[in-house]
């Protein structure tokens, strides 16, 4: 295997405790002590991921939030290293979706260091932005959020954030009142484009959020499919039938026999309608907000989706 590269963020965890638990871990499955890469206010993983793989590690344990991960993730898609996960952040939405331990960094740092290979999928999104700013190309792991989603997080405040963990996120979505729709021309594989008007335009790898929240509840990681949800609700009903269908009757998918039909029959498909595909185009008809893996991006013009099929390979 080789040596194990630890990227951490210091804003998160005390690197001596977070030193103890990993070599610990690393020291059970009979691997060497670990090197550790700090992230910083410039470089949330990206550089350090690119700095250890040219140190020539191979094990990647990434200790942080969604963002982290994101930022190492770029570096790291359809390359020989194998990651495992600490989480550390607000959301840790892609350790959700994976099971992997979210309140003992030991136990998550023991899995990263034994745990079965299981390859994932990533998305790619190649981003436009309103004025001179020349065009991006990123990759997520967990969601893209463009419209009321990328406000929330705008609006989220940092420090709330370290003290309340996700529910800060309803204060965001407080501070992004009155909520306002969106039209934006969607285009699935290629196929003629449709104008949604919404407040959130959501295309995710894995659709499992925090509160028992799941907006996609047929989203798969290694499926080689990307999951689109369309967020409208029209009246104040429309938003508590929204959180009812996302909370409780996905609960009951999978448990209770015709469930699922049911949900899916007396689903509005203007409050929350969802799709499927390997690439998706999103063009707004004015510039409009957007988020991946919870880290603001901008405004954006229009965004190019694509599945990255089995492109990432986790520790489980």
């Amino acid at each position: 295997m080789g040596t194990t590269a630890v990227i951490y963020n210091p804003q998160k965890v005390d690197k001596a405790r977070l030193q103890s638990a990993v070599d610990g871990a690393l020291a059970r499955a009979g691997l060497k002590k670990a090197a550790y890469y700090a992230t910083t206010v410039n470089d949330n993983g990206g550089g350090q991921a690119q700095e250890a793989l040219a140190d020539g590690h191979k094990l990647f344990l990434i200790a942080g939030g969604d963002g982290t991960l994101r930022s190492a993730v770029e570096q790291l898609a359809y390359t020989d290293a194998e990651v495992g996960i600490i989480p550390l952040g607000t959301g840790n939405v892609l350790a959700r979706n994976l099971g992997i331990p979210l309140t003992s960094t030991t136990r998550a740092a023991l899995k990263a260091a034994v745990g079965e290979v299981k390859a994932i999928d990533l998305g790619r999104v190649t981003l436009e932005f309103e004025g001179d700013r020349p065009s991006e190309t990123h990759i997520f792991a967990v969601m893209a959020g463009l419209g009321l989603d990328a406000q929330i997080i705008m609006n989220t405040d940092v420090e709330r954030k370290k003290v309340l963990g996700w529910v800060a996120y309803v204060e965001g979505g407080i501070r992004s009142l009155p909520v306002r729709f969106e039209r934006i021309d969607v285009s699935v594989n290629g196929r003629p484009a449709k104008t949604l008007k919404l407040h959130s335009l959501l295309i995710g790898n894995c659709g499992f959020l925090p509160g028992n929240i799941n907006l996609m509840p047929d989203a798969q990681l290694d499926d080689g499919m990307l999951d689109v949800a369309a967020v409208g609700p029209r009246q104040i009903w429309n938003w508590i039938d929204f959180f009812n269908r996302v909370t409780w009757i996905n609960f009951l998918r999978g448990k209770i026999v015709g469930a699922a039909e049911l949900a899916d029959y007396t689903a509005n498909v203007k409050t929350l309608g969802n799709m499927t595909g390997q690439s998706i185009m999103a063009k707004p008809h004015h510039p409009v907000d957007l988020q991946l893996d919870g880290d603001a991006f901008g405004k954006v013009v229009s965004a190019r989706f694509e599945v990255m099929p089995q492109a990432l390979k986790v520790r489980l």
